[in-house]
C-alpha cells in the first residue's frame, strides 16, 4: 500500500488534497469560528471596524479576552467577574478562507465533472 502512494507524482498528491472533502468540513468549521469571533468582538468594537478586521483581512489575531468575556457570561461560574487574560491567537481571515474554499469546491467541481465527462 505503500508503495502506491510512493510512486504518485507530487502533483498528484496535491490534488488529493486540494479536493479532499476533509479539507472543505475543515475551511467550513473555521469559517463558523471565524463568524463566532467576529460576533464576540462586536461587544468591544463597532461592525464596520470588526467588518474590516475579521472578514476583510487575510488574517485574524483574536485576542484572548474574547473567549475571558464569553465565559463570563456563558461559563457557569467557570469564570470570575475580574477576570482578564492577554495575548491573541492567529487564525484565518475571511479573504483567505474564501479563496481556499472557492479553490477547493472548484476543484471538486472539476473532479466530478472530468469524471462524468468520460
Amino acid at each position: 500500500m505503500s508503495d502506491q502512494y510512493a510512486s504518485e507524482s507530487p502533483i498528484v498528491k496535491v490534488w488529493k488534497v486540494i479536493v479532499s472533502l476533509r479539507v472543505t468540513v475543515i475551511l467550513f468549521l473555521l469559517s463558523a469560528a471565524l463568524v463566532f469571533f467576529g460576533t464576540l468582538a462586536q461587544k468591544q468594537a463597532g461592525i464596520w471596524d470588526v467588518i474590516t478586521r475579521y472578514f476583510w483581512s487575510w488574517y485574524v489575531m483574536v485576542p484572548n479576552q474574547l473567549l475571558v468575556e464569553f465565559f463570563k457570561i456563558f461559563g457557569l461560574g467557570f469564570v470570575g467577574p475580574s477576570a482578564s487574560m492577554g495575548g491573541a491567537f492567529p487564525i484565518p481571515g475571511g479573504k483567505l478562507l474564501a479563496l481556499l474554499l472557492f479553490i477547493n469546491l472548484f476543484a471538486g467541481f472539476l473532479k466530478v465533472s472530468i469524471r462524468d465527462w468520460k
